[in-house]
């Protein structure tokens, strides 16, 4: 997973299709735990253009309320808001094999805050081998320190 970041553009999620739906499932797994919050951190390697910065990661808090979805000063995406809410918006995450398009924006809908940024999910295949991206977010599923409560 990637995240690139351009100050007056969306932000995108970047991975392959195998990747994003292992992640979608690391996402339920955190819904259903009793962890307040979970850290992904992002590949920041190679060059991002035409965005001009790779961001650290995907820091997600259970909380109250609309979810609102921020750019912190150490350069992480943040995500807050209720199980409901957080369950609509990872939905986005999983991708169909016959799909007709390779992003989603989960940010459209009565689950976001007023005003909060807004994610692109973009799926690509091209970018980095499948079973290596998948691996790596299985693995990630069963690995405690990216886990904060």
């Amino acid at each position: 997973m990637r995240i690139f970041h351009s100050p007056h553009s969306d932000p995108m999620l970047l991975d392959g299709w195998a990747g994003c739906n292992a992640l979608y499932k690391v996402l339920l797994e955190f819904l259903a735990s009793d962890r307040a919050s979970l850290f992904l951190h992002a590949k920041q390697d190679g060059d991002p253009a035409p965005y001009d910065e790779f961001l650290a990661g995907l820091r997600i808090y259970k909380a109250d309320g609309p979810l609102m979805l921020r750019l912190t000063s150490d350069r992480w995406l943040e995500l807050a808001g209720s199980c409901e809410n957080l369950k609509t918006y990872f939905s986005h995450f999983c991708f169909e094999e016959n799909e007709d398009s390779g992003h989603h924006h989960p940010d459209f809908g009565d689950h976001m805050a007023r005003g909060t940024m807004r994610l692109i999910i973009e799926v690509d295949d091209s970018c980095e081998p499948q079973q290596e991206s998948a691996g790596v977010w299985k693995a990630l599923s069963a690995f405690v320190p990216i886990v904060h409560q």
